[in-house]
């Protein structure tokens, strides 16, 4: 099974005049609404409304749904089917994603598992790619392959344990950038026979929530020291610290760490941890108590630990640039081979 690393709402009346900036879900995004007043002279002054990213979630999911091609004779259920051993009750893969919507449907197919997930594959549009598959339970047949769906396969009743499995592609969008940062359809077949398949449709979005001021450097830090961690492999390898005082200079690593977006994917692996790694301490001034502290790993792990004042904050998300740019700000060079 290949995958890439890396709460429900209440229907919301504001949607009613969102509307898509592109077509084909080309890119899902909601354009700007707004409200008439009438300004000083009479006439009327439009008020742009910015979707929230929970509105933005919303919409995108509900356009990934409509994307899903439906196969002839496709018939929508109410629920997870029973007859399918309950398999589709759950979601076959869960991304560990706290602020997510999930938006699922189930149908009834007059077909196989393997005829529906390749015409799923032939009309989805081409701006979905495939990210992940595999299969859960006891199932039978060709394994799938990415970009190579088999047509002979069954999710029903194995002849020998007589379990019910399922077989599952999810299909993904791309991110949008400081808004949304998961966008899938993960479609779920499975076949009681060879002429019957019942099929779980999830599309799941998560949303990245805005940081409180609360969460951000103290505005009364003046100083940062830059140190490197202790590299496990050569004891002698790491750079050594450097305090940076330039108003500039601190106002520009600042600006960096307060626009890290919230890290939203709970469960993260790290197997190349080494040890090394940057932490930022900011003071006041020069052996000042610390009031923020960020750190990361390197290779990074696409999470920063941060805290103020000592207490641990909600991690950061690291778009693979961070310490990089801090270095740059401050006009600090560190070896390449620490860097990798």
């Amino acid at each position: 099974m290949g995958k890439k690393l890396k709460h429900r709402l209440a229907g919301n009346p504001g949607l009613a005049c969102a509307a898509l900036t592109c077509t084909a879900l080309a890119c899902i995004a909601l354009a700007g609404c707004g409200t008439a007043t009438a300004g000083i002279t009479g006439a009327p002054v439009i008020v742009k409304q910015v979707p929230t990213p929970q509105e933005q979630a919303k919409a995108d999911a509900a356009q990934m749904l409509a994307g899903f091609a439906l196969p002839p004779g496709a018939t929508r259920l109410s629920s997870a089917p029973a007859g399918s051993g309950g398999i589709l009750k759950h979601k076959a893969f869960t991304d560990g994603i706290a602020d997510q919507l999930d938006d699922v449907s189930y149908w009834r197919v007059p077909a196989s598992a393997g005829s529906v997930l390749a015409f799923e594959k032939a009309h989805l549009p081409r701006t979905f790619t495939l990210s992940q598959w595999g299969s859960v339970g006891d199932t039978y047949g060709t394994p799938p392959t990415p970009g190579k769906l088999p047509i002979a396969m069954s999710g029903g009743p194995h002849p020998i344990g007589g379990t019910y499995g399922a077989w599952v592609d999810t299909w993904s969008l791309p991110d949008i950038p400081g808004a949304i940062d998961l966008r899938e359809l993960t479609v779920e077949v499975t076949d009681p026979s060879s002429s019957v398949a019942y099929v779980r449709v999830d599309a799941d979005v998560a949303w990245i929530p805005p940081r409180p001021a609360s969460e951000k450097v103290p505005a009364d830090a003046k100083v940062v020291t830059i140190t490197a961690g202790l590299d496990m492999n050569r004891q002698d390898g790491a750079p050594a610290p450097v305090t940076v005082t330039s108003p500039e200079k601190v106002a520009r690593i600042t600006a960096l760490v307060n626009g890290l977006s919230l890290e939203t994917v709970q469960t993260m692996s790290c197997p190349m941890e080494q040890g090394k790694g940057m932490t930022l301490s900011f003071r006041a001034k020069p052996g000042g108590p610390v009031l923020a502290s960020v750190s990361e790993l390197i290779p990074d792990c696409e999470g920063v630990t941060f805290t103020i004042g000592g207490v641990r904050q909600p991690a950061l998300a690291d778009p693979g640039t961070f310490v990089a740019k801090v270095l740059a700000a401050a006009g600090v060079h560190w070896p390449s081979q620490y860097l990798s």
